[in-house]
């Protein structure tokens, strides 16, 4: 890198002590005057529950093992909160319900989430094209933003918190956040092992080791291991990940808490092609209407090709991601009415990649041609990324009544510092012509793979080097007006510096120093006590942008964000079903827009904007979740919704204006439901059903013919008379998935043991993904586990 790293972040390093200096300071003073409720104690040390002293910062996924039904979130306002009780729309997943269903990828989780679907990449390994109330999702773990790659090896809970919440997390998108949380060691002594093997190769090995107490029981470590090892249906493909991670809780006193995790995960893969690019020449003749089109089309699905798992990138494709965390957290009680905590991290996430692209791109996969059956103008491609970052949070509680109401105030200071460097090289024009011919240009019929050597990538194409600091401070209240209301209300100030950086074009360099204000509102009124809930909310965000306008110098301006909810929650059964059911709208608003008298990139006039005015895209929809554990051994998960999400303003291109969003169907919809025989000589036998299902959408668009049937015909019947000339629309067709798991467990003395199946993809339908990746067909798993 060419910052000295410790200089880079001794200054928030310096902010987040002054921040708790500052925090410690004022506000015993400002708490002074108001009366204290004494906070509740802590668990006691025979409770085989995670390791936790302040019970305003605890939550835990369910009191029952095996149940869906969910009791409490942390990640909607920072602190422990019932789920009834929290006006913001939030979803968890428990492990136990992630392992069940054997859903071990982001794509997977979310499309058991009202607002999610199934549209995204399961076997890209990155949670890409994920969509969440029509837009992209903001990544996290323990509160903390991340990039990259998650893994289930410690999992606790998945937490989707929906809506634009830049109050309460600093950095979001406007769909909403899908926050990781880790588990702590437990109080119990416990070792459990697994394994799983099943369809395309798969295996998949675990080891988890809670210690217990030490040390006259004040220190709880516990370490967890998972190796997984996959094939997939594109030739070619595999993905190899490695997760480890090792947690110990320190107890010095009764009101003091020290956690420090170290995780480390790798993942080595060939995923293959995402969708390949079809290149039709002018005299293309449409395989449906026998019509000429006139125009070279590109784009859609090579059908026999994608169904034979064919793979253009070959076995020289390869990903590297290798990423590393450290959490540490403190927490604190100061006094009967006012709770520290402090969190601080630091990840490095370094990747490397081999590839194929065009002689003209570094992104662009080379073309298919069906005159010809080629991939035509392919060139060798290595891209390498090196991120650091380092985050800081200081949260400070205070607990109090004033006559009738009773309060709980939250202070937090934050700060994050990213950093990258980015680099990508190709060959040589003399080295790349000295490759084979059938290299060079694949054929489809014959292809030769005999790769490339990968020393002669020295070409430097990419250098470029993104810095982003963000240090906020936020101010939140939680007002219960004795059983009448409960107001919620935040405000945050977050003060952002961008320098980006190119070295190899220097007038795409800019640098960005400014403030940004965010909010939420919200407020619960109960109806029928826990029964019956309305609630809403209304909630601001905002997304930095690093887009440089080459003719001004002009670093883009955030994309802002605003959102309102209302809806009715409540509990049933006594207590044993949660349900929500809302209607939402975002706005997103800022987005950059083209400026279409822009000339081209290599041939730009000074003061002439590249970018002119602002777009805006809403959502909005209505959704209903129902979690339920009805009765001993019968859980029940259902969720749905329908979802309207457009380009609402586009001054450079108003054509778009009323089109619907890409990757954003109209309805989705989910259930579940697992039971366990309770008598008989079945006792324990356990089984689980589900059904995902996701309508049409678009994934891309075009003018020049339409892929709607999902089978790679090409019509002239067009969804939406919009999109480039030269390519074609592609709709993906609506998918129903099914999955059935089955376990059984057992006990041989003071061995637990537990056998299961899992069938994905029950009935074998056939699905595409957004990119126009053909999906898993029905895959068989068998799963052991060994538990004392």
């Amino acid at each position: 890198m060419h910052t000295n790293v410790a200089s880079r972040f001794a200054a928030p390093l310096i902010k987040l002590t002054g921040g708790i200096i500052f925090v410690s300071a004022i506000f015993p003073f400002f708490m002074m005057p108001l009366g204290a409720q004494t906070a509740p104690p802590a668990p006691a040390e025979s409770e085989p529950e995670q390791v936790y002293i302040l019970e305003e910062f605890r939550v835990e996924s369910t009191g029952v093992k095996d149940h869906v039904k969910t009791d409490e979130t942390l990640g909607a306002m920072r602190i422990n909160t019932r789920m009834v009780d929290s006006p913001i729309s939030v979803t968890v997943l428990p492990t136990e319900f992630v392992e069940n269903f054997m859903l071990e990828e982001v794509d997977d989780q979310l499309s058991y989430v009202a607002g999610g679907n199934i549209a995204g990449e399961r076997q890209s390994g990155t949670g890409g094209y994920v969509s969440f109330r029509g837009f992209q999702p903001q990544f996290y773990r323990n509160g903390f933003q991340r990039i990259g790659i998650a893994e289930t090896v410690n999992l606790e809970r998945v937490e989707f918190i929906k809506g634009p919440l830049a109050a309460t997390f600093g950095l979001t998108e406007p769909g909403g956040v899908v926050n990781y949380v880790t588990q702590r060691p437990f109080r119990k002594r416990s070792v459990k092992v697994a394994t799983r093997m099943g369809s395309y190769d798969y295996q998949r090995y675990e080891a988890h080791i809670n210690t217990g107490p030490l040390d006259n029981k004040r220190v709880f470590a516990r370490f967890d291991a998972t190796y997984t090892d996959t094939g997939g249906f594109q030739d070619f493909f595999y993905s190899e990940t490695l997760a480890t991670s090792g947690a110990v809780t320190f107890q010095p006193g009764r009101n003091t808490t020290i956690t420090v995790e170290l995780e480390r995960m790798r993942r080595v893969m060939n995923r293959g092609s995402a969708g390949i690019t079809t290149s039709y020449p002018s005299t293309w003749i449409s395989p449906v209407t026998g019509v000429a089109a006139g125009a070279s089309v590109t784009g859609g699905i090579a059908q026999d090709l994608t169904r034979q798992g064919f793979n253009p990138l070959g076995p020289d494709f390869e990903q590297i991601r290798d990423i590393t965390t450290l959490d540490v957290r403190v927490e604190q009680r100061l006094n009967s009415f006012m709770s520290l905590r402090v969190n601080l991290q630091w990840w490095q996430r370094p990747y490397e990649s081999w590839t194929w692209t065009t002689t003209s791109s570094t992104s662009s996969a080379p073309s298919y041609s069906t005159a010809t059956g080629n991939f035509n103008n392919r060139d060798p491609f290595h891209d390498k990324a090196d991120a650091v970052t380092y985050q800081g949070q200081v949260d400070l509680l205070t607990a109090f009544k004033l006559g009738p109401t009773a309060h709980k105030l939250l202070f937090t200071c934050d700060f994050s510092d990213y950093f990258s460097e980015d680099w990508g090289w190709k060959m040589t024009t003399e080295d790349r012509n000295n490759l084979p011919a059938g290299v060079r240009t694949l054929n489809a019929a014959n292809p030769d793979f005999s790769g490339y050597d990968r020393s002669l990538l020295t070409r430097e194409v990419e250098h470029f080097q993104p810095d982003r600091k963000m240090t906020g401070f936020l101010l939140s209240e939680r007002m219960a007006l004795g059983h009448l209301a409960l107001l919620f209300a935040s405000c945050r100030y977050d003060r952002l510096e961008v320098d980006y950086v190119d070295y190899l074009n220097p007038q795409s360099s800019g640098k960005k120093d400014e403030g940004a204000w965010s909010w939420s509102l919200g407020a619960n009124v109960p109806i029928l006590g826990d029964r019956l809930v309305v609630f809403g909310n209304h909630s601001t965000s905002f997304t930095p942008s690093t887009t440089r306008d080459r003719g001004t110098g002009k670093l883009q301006d955030n994309v802002n964000a605003s959102g309102y909810e209302a809806g009715v929650k409540g509990e049933l059964v006594e207590g044993k079903a949660f349900w929500t059911a809302s209607v939402y709208r975002i706005d997103r608003d800022n987005i950059p827009q083209l400026n279409a008298l822009y000339s081209d990139e290599d041939d730009y006039e000074s003061g002439r904007p590249q970018y002119l005015g602002s777009g805006q895209e809403r959502s909005e929809g209505f959704e209903v979740e129902v979690f339920a554990d009805m009765a001993p051994g019968v859980s029940v998960m259902a969720a749905g919704s329908y979802m309207n999400a457009r380009t609402i303003k586009s001054p450079n291109d108003t054509a778009k204006e009323g089109i619907v969003l890409l990757r954003a169907p109209h309805r989705t919809g989910s259930a579940s439901i697992t039971y366990q025989i309770q008598s008989g000589w079945l006792r324990r036998l356990k089984l689980g059903f589900s059904a995902r299902y996701t309508d049409r959408y678009v994934a891309r668009y075009g003018t020049a013919g339409s892929q709607i049937t999902g089978r790679g015909e090409i019509t002239n019947k067009l969804q939406l008379n919009y999109g480039p000339a030269n390519r074609i629309e592609e709709v993906r067709p609506s998918a129903t998935i099914y999955d059935l798991s089955v376990s059984y467990p057992f006990t041989i003395r003071k061995y637990r043991h537990r056998v299961g199946l899992n069938i994905k993809n029950l009935f074998d339908k056939e699905w595409w993904s957004a990119s126009g990746r053909k999906n898993d067909e029905r895959a068989f798993f068998a799963r052991y586990e060994l538990g004392f």
